[in-house]
């Protein structure tokens, strides 16, 4: 009994030495922390105020070189870069000096920052937008020399709130410090810089802990604990260790999956962009070339201007120069939505024997002036089943690009072959494969690969043989596929190309077939037109094309003066009204819409046609919806313009 009492009190005595001890020791801590925190709080506010003062200066030169372009709007790059050499002198810390009005960097010294950096917009990148303030970069590492480093007695960061917004940080969210490792906040000095408020936040090298012996009575009380936590950590590392083993082999056979990934991903990025490359500077050039045959012909009209035989041989001239542009921009276009997944096919019924005789009509007079010879079947005994459902504008568009290529790369004197056959037929659906060959210069193997890639071209060194985009196959391609078809290419260097097309229709009668006449008999004299268009050259022509048909036309150069000239007229004053669609005030769109919502007796139905650059099926639907009854593109086609205000004006009668 004594003995346990007496394992009792030493026990308690033990206990209450190691308590006594640990609050010594604590208020020791305590003490030394204090001091430590003392210290530093100094010391952090002799850095404060260096940081302060070293940027107020900068703000100095700032104002120096703003004051000097306020001054000087037309200065030279000799005088800017003396100003920017001697500041950078005068302020060590000053990196780089800008002149950057509204964000945009106008002039940069030194001359290693002045070629990447002229023309940048800083305002819209978050590391850019505070120096577009200052005009300057500040030197860092120049900064932190003015300040003295202290690695060996203490380690600062400088931060503060919202850095993203108004400071350029790390990837930590520092404005700048003078170590890698981590800072603790207990000391946290905040102070003012110029047009901001920043914190610094400072600590001594070896850290907040006082106590560098433990007592020995505290390492008895805590020796045993010490080592079994010692072995359980030994244990754990090792299970760590291994872990970390497995996770580095993981993270190794990812990271070379990954870079065989990207090489490919960048030789293909490479390859697309030296196709770009080549591609601008082939547009380049063929649009360059119907334009200075268009304006050398205009010219040529002018000092010409009584010879009517040749201005009328001119103008036809400038008529097929003007129409093969329009092509190039629209093949441009057409790829573009293709890559964006928005061309639309629509569904609408088709007598195929007429589609194909339209497009034999138009190549076989291109194959003539190429002097090429076209030879295609008798296809109105051969199609079975001529009457489907389509999109005939993409079906138009696969084989008149087919057909263009056939003769774009003949030889002279050569043929282009096509035939059209039944390949499979139910009682729903009907197969049709068609052959496009032709005896031309073929491709080499290797192009074939990259034949249905967008900019390809094989001959791009035959330009004046040769023209085009390298869209056309790409363009044949995408279509061919949304339709669910397939296209194959067989071709020898030297020999010539067969293209085989094979696309699957639905079915349509006879009696589902529509058809308008192309010219309807509707008299225009007479005809109330209000005209409105933004341009003026736009304007002009539109309305002396109407006013030669014998229309009464009144002009408005926005939506908004055609909305006020509506209001203030009586009903029926106008037949029609004709609209741009993008306008200042109001656009077209809007124009149609606020008619629409009046209360007028003729404000639902008075015809408004939309008559714009806006060219896409999209642009056709939006301008219904908008409460417009026709679609009408530019650049103006007088039979299609005609066509479509005389089928509206006889819809409504």
């Amino acid at each position: 009994m004594k003995k346990n009492k007496l394992l009792l009190y030493i026990f308690v005595i033990l206990v209450s030495l190691f308590i006594i001890e640990s609050f010594i020791l604590s208020q020791i801590k305590e003490f030394k922390m204090d001091e430590k925190k003392s210290e530093a709080y100094i010391r952090g506010q002799h850095i404060a105020s260096t940081i302060q003062l070293t940027l107020d200066n900068a703000t100095e030169a700032s104002r120096a070189v703003k004051y000097f372009y306020l001054d000087n709007r037309d200065y030279s790059d000799e005088q800017f870069d003396n100003l920017a050499s001697m500041v950078m002198e005068e302020h060590p810390i000053v990196e780089s000096v800008y002149i950057a009005p509204a964000g945009i960097i106008k002039s940069a010294y030194p001359s290693t920052v002045k070629k990447t950096t002229v023309g940048f917009e800083m305002l819209k990148d978050p590391q850019q937008g505070p120096r577009a303030q200052l005009a300057i970069d500040i030197c860092v590492q120049q900064l932190l020399d003015n300040i003295g480093h202290d690695e060996n007695q203490y380690k600062f960061a400088v931060w503060k709130e919202a850095v993203d917004e108004t400071a350029v940080s790390d990837d930590d969210g520092y404005i700048f410090r003078n170590t890698s490792d981590s800072i603790s906040k207990l000391v946290d000095i905040e102070f003012e810089v110029p047009n901001d408020v920043w914190h610094l936040t400072i600590e001594p090298a070896t850290g907040w802990s006082v106590t560098r012996r433990m007592y020995l009575s505290y390492s008895i009380a805590l020796g045993a604990d010490i080592v079994i936590i010692s072995l359980f950590a030994f244990v754990m590392q090792l299970s760590e260790r291994k872990k970390q083993l497995q996770i580095e082999k993981m993270e190794s056979e990812t990271k070379s999956i990954y870079l065989e990934q990207l090489s490919e991903a960048l030789d293909k990025a490479k390859r697309a962009d030296a196709a770009k490359t080549a591609f601008l500077s082939r547009m380049s050039h063929d649009i360059r070339t119907p334009l200075n045959g268009i304006i050398g012909l205009i010219q040529i009209e002018e000092n010409h201007a009584d010879d009517k035989e040749l201005i009328d041989k001119n103008r036809e001239k400038i008529k097929v120069s003007a129409n093969h542009l329009l092509d190039l921009i629209n093949d441009v276009l057409e790829i573009a939505k293709l890559d964006d997944n928005s061309v639309e096919l629509v569904r609408e019924p088709i007598d195929f024997t007429e589609l194909a005789g339209e497009v034999f009509t138009i190549v076989d007079s291109r194959a003539i002036e190429a002097g090429i010879v076209l030879v295609h079947d008798d296809y109105n005994e051969k199609m079975e089943c001529p009457y489907i459902y389509g999109s005939p504008l993409h079906i138009r568009q696969i084989f008149i690009n087919l057909f263009s290529n056939a003769i774009k790369y003949n030889k002279p004197g050569g043929s282009i072959h096509c035939t059209i056959d039944m390949v499979s037929r139910d009682e729903r659906t009907i197969t049709y494969c068609m052959k496009v060959s032709d005896t031309g210069i073929g491709m080499s193997e290797e192009f074939q690969k990259h034949l249905f890639e967008p900019f390809s071209q094989e001959h791009t060194d035959e330009r004046s043989v040769s023209q085009g985009t390298g869209l056309g196959m790409s363009i044949v391609k995408s279509l061919v596929d949304k339709m669910g078809g397939t296209i194959e290419v067989e071709s020898k260097l030297g020999e010539g190309s067969v293209f085989t097309i094979t696309i699957t229709f639905d079915i349509a009668q006879e009696k589902d077939i529509k058809t308008k006449n192309d010219i309807i008999d509707f008299d225009f004299n007479g005809l109330k037109i209000l005209l409105v268009e933004d341009n003026e050259l736009n304007m002009e022509i539109a309305e002396t094309i109407l006013t030669d048909a014998g229309a009464i036309v009144t002009e408005a150069y926005d939506g908004k003066a055609a909305y006020d000239k509506y209001m203030e007229s009586e009903p029926g004053t106008y037949d029609v009204i004709l609209s741009d669609i993008m306008m200042p005030v109001m656009n077209g769109y809007e124009l149609a819409r606020a008619i629409r919502s009046e209360s007028r007796e003729d404000s639902s139905t008075i015809p408004i046609v939309a008559m714009t650059a806006n060219a896409f099926e999209e642009d056709r639907r939006n301008a219904l919806e908008a409460g417009m009854n026709g679609h009408v593109a530019k650049p103006i086609d007088i039979r299609k313009l005609m066509k479509s205000i005389a089928e509206i004006m006889s819809d409504n009668h």
